[in-house]
């Protein structure tokens, strides 16, 4: 049934998904039965009216009953949390799987009720339970937009009970915090902030900062800028001396900021960045300040200081997504031993982490524009081509690419041009990657594995977050991953039986190019060789 769903969001007609769905060898037997069986209860339904081909395609595209993913290698335990996640979040489950993994490294090992109470406002929000800052109620009226507003709206969060917190607002405000303080509280109980525990949050965030936007000055930004840049280069506490990371977390927490200060001035920055710019500061100020940062920040960073970046690294690359992708790239070229650091070990300890995770994450996101795209796939096969271990995590540099270029649900809003010239780009710079890519892309894995790629929270809207090649544009992507295919195979028989193994997903004249091939190449192979890409062709001949 999850195989119908997907095959339904993946299509743009109903046509096109009745077409993949009676194609042999495509869509398998049992699957087809089981479409039958829902053409059959729906008819049964409706007094014997048969349904017609867009009533199944729209029924098959919101109906899904208690799906495991049971298929994919990893930890069953593992696949049903993320399924259920996935149910209810309104987010990448894999994203919100990290973060709720993260947060359990706060509670005491041996000792904790978790209730719905105690369970942090950021994840609550992932399932959309918290306090959003998308909030559309209005602001109070008797609201006097003011600079201390204009840095509430900047931070989003801090703690009154962090020293640093407060020394980073005196230094925003240049006014003792007490000001600031009495300021803030006029309009506790508005809707506008909220104070819990002597933590601070602004929840009509949006709003507020549409309000004071022109309070926003020079001096005000280069501090935030400073400020930001400071604590992303601080290494996490969970780091010891002989630099082993732990599982345990000190008392005083892993940063000198609160974790939520941290996150909020990034957010504050970006929201500003890309959308909210201010009327009274110099022009290309956030642009030039956001790119020096992200550059400083990623200058010679060790694997220490991606890790405690954490998912801040996910804002870091929206901020400034050149400077991302320009700085990462060098750090996989120049320092590989530290981004190797970063993928699991096959003999791993099971409290050893993947940490990875939000490299891959980052890249994801870039992906879906479509100035980035490109960039964002030559540095994903750059990562790819390092010698890391393989585990059965399927957070990988080649599963993100796959999911990025899938032929059957392009998850990027690139036009069909770029896409080939990320292909072409991985094939001039990493031959063999660009090999295995394409191999993927064709496999029967592809069409079974479509997964849901992390999108970008403030470079592009949701709306625009989604494919734009039409179905014959998809049929010319993978005939052109076909052809990638057949030129990189050349004359080898390994290459050669590879592709035979998936031959019956290939178009008919793709499976006659490919047979002409085999034909030629064939009369120089040895008895083993031919043997090896008959059993495939024969496999394939009594499907």
């Amino acid at each position: 049934l999850r195989y119908l769903n997907e095959q339904a969001h993946g299509c743009i007609s109903a046509e096109e998904f009745t077409s993949r769905i009676n194609q042999p060898g495509f869509t398998s037997k049992t699957r087809k039965e089981k479409y039958d069986v829902i053409k059959t209860c729906i008819s049964k339904a409706n007094c014997g009216m048969q349904p017609s081909d867009a009533d199944l395609w729209l029924f098959c595209r919101c109906f899904v009953l208690v799906v495991f993913d049971l298929d994919y290698e990893r930890s069953v335990n593992q696949t049903l949390i993320r399924s259920l996640i996935k149910c209810k979040a309104n987010t990448d489950s894999g994203l919100v799987w990290s973060k709720i993994s993260d947060q359990c490294g706060f509670w005491k090992q041996a000792a904790a009720t978790v209730i719905k109470e105690s369970i942090p406002e950021d994840i609550l929000e992932l399932f959309g339970q918290g306090k959003s800052d998308e909030t559309t109620m209005a602001i109070s009226p008797a609201f006097v937009p003011t600079a201390s507003w204009a840095i509430a709206a900047l931070i989003g969060c801090w703690s009154e009970k962090n020293d640093a917190d407060i020394l980073a607002v005196e230094k925003l405000t240049g006014t003792p915090y007490s000001s600031f303080q009495s300021e803030c509280r006029q309009y506790l109980g508005t809707g506008m902030i909220s104070l819990t525990n002597g933590k601070w949050k602004v929840i009509n965030r949006n709003a507020v900062m549409d309000a004071v936007r022109d309070l926003y000055f020079d001096n005000t930004l280069n501090s935030a800028f400073q400020i930001a840049a400071a604590y992303l280069k601080e290494t996490s506490k969970q780091f010891t001396e002989e630099g082993q990371f732990g599982l345990l977390i000190p008392a005083s927490g892993r940063f000198a900021n609160s974790e939520p200060f941290r996150k909020g001035l990034l957010d504050g920055l970006c929201l500003l960045i890309n959308g909210r710019k201010p009327a009274h500061c110099s022009e290309h100020l956030l642009e030039a300040k956001s790119q020096e940062m992200v550059c400083d920040v990623l200058e010679s960073a060790d694997w220490t200081r991606l890790v405690s970046l954490g998912e801040l690294i996910l804002i870091l690359g929206e901020m400034s997504p050149i400077a991302y992708l320009r700085g990462l790239e060098k750090l996989v070229h120049h320092m590989p031993g530290e981004i190797l650091r970063l993928f699991p070990k096959k003999n791993a300890s099971i409290t050893d982490q993947n940490f990875v995770t939000y490299l891959l994450f980052s890249l994801e996101q870039l992906a879906w524009h479509k100035d980035y795209l490109v960039q964002s796939i030559s540095c994903l096969s750059a990562m790819e081509a390092l010698q890391y271990e393989e585990t059965n995590w399927v957070n990988t540099p080649m599963n993100s690419m796959v999911g990025i270029l899938n032929p059957y649900i392009t998850q990027t809003a690139a036009p069909l041009e770029k896409l080939k010239n990320a292909i072409q780009t991985v094939k001039v710079d990493y031959a063999d990657v660009c090999w295995d890519l394409c191999c993927h892309l064709l496999s029967r894995s592809c069409i079974n594995g479509m997964t849901n790629n992390s999108q970008p929270k403030y470079l592009m809207s949701t709306e625009n977050c989604h494919a734009i090649l039409s179905g014959e544009e998809r049929d010319d992507l993978r005939r052109y991953y076909v052809q990638q295919a057949l030129s990189m195979a050349g004359t080898e028989p390994e290459r050669m039986s590879r592709i035979a193994k998936d031959l019956l997903l290939l178009a008919p004249d793709d499976r006659k190019a490919f047979l002409a091939e085999v034909r030629t190449a064939s009369i120089s192979w040895n008895d083993e060789e031919k043997r090896e890409l008959w059993s495939k062709l024969t496999d394939w001949k009594h499907r």
